[in-house]
């Protein structure tokens, strides 16, 4: 029940190490998109210089979602590198089956206990309002960085749930903003 972090076991998985072979963060993209990529997920999509996937003042989704190919939604991030003002683009808790054995090497000695691995990615700099999973988590960022607010279960109170009819991809959220708390 309490949070803890791994150093230096990423280096052993496999999926790491077919990454870390590839120069680029595209050539890691394409090699990502090519283990399924006709494999359909869903995405956000926000308006643009917008990253924050949660809901506006008025509580409206300021967010669409989207559905394309694996390989496509990789071609979107790509492109957007070279974009000044690109789309925000979050794909968020996919089930991808075909990478379920790249994850054998995190059991070791079994299939993947946790069932299908859910996977993040998005074009970067992305923000999701504070929630609660109701599953447990491994986090392994492969590219980039990710920044992690853990609040105790004894802060509830003061980090304003809101309703319940007002979640994000089914999470109960906050209407706090660890970034730039209202105090």
């Amino acid at each position: 029940g309490e949070p803890f972090v791994l150093s230096g076991k990423a280096s052993r998985w496999r999926l790491f190490q077919e990454l870390q072979g590839r120069a680029t963060p595209e050539d890691k993209l394409h090699w990502f998109s090519g283990i399924a990529p006709s494999r359909e997920v869903s995405f956000a999509e926000l308006p643009l210089a917008q990253n924050q996937f949660t809901f506006s003042k008025n509580l409206t989704e300021d967010f669409t979602f989207r559905r394309l190919p694996l390989q496509r939604y990789i071609e979107l991030i790509i492109d957007s590198e070279a974009d000044p003002m690109p789309q925000t683009l979050y794909m968020q808790a996919q089930q991808i089956p075909e990478f379920g054995d790249l994850f054998s090497d995190f059991y070791p000695g079994s299939s993947w206990r946790g069932g299908v691995p859910l996977f993040w990615l998005g074009n970067g700099g992305q923000s999701t309002a504070l929630h609660n999973d109701r599953f447990q988590n491994a986090i392994a960022v492969l590219m980039g960085r990710k920044r992690v607010f853990l609040f105790p279960p004894s802060e509830l109170r003061n980090l304003y749930v809101a309703p319940l009819d007002r979640r994000v991809q089914g999470a109960v959220t906050s209407l706090v903003d660890p970034r730039t708390p209202e105090f």
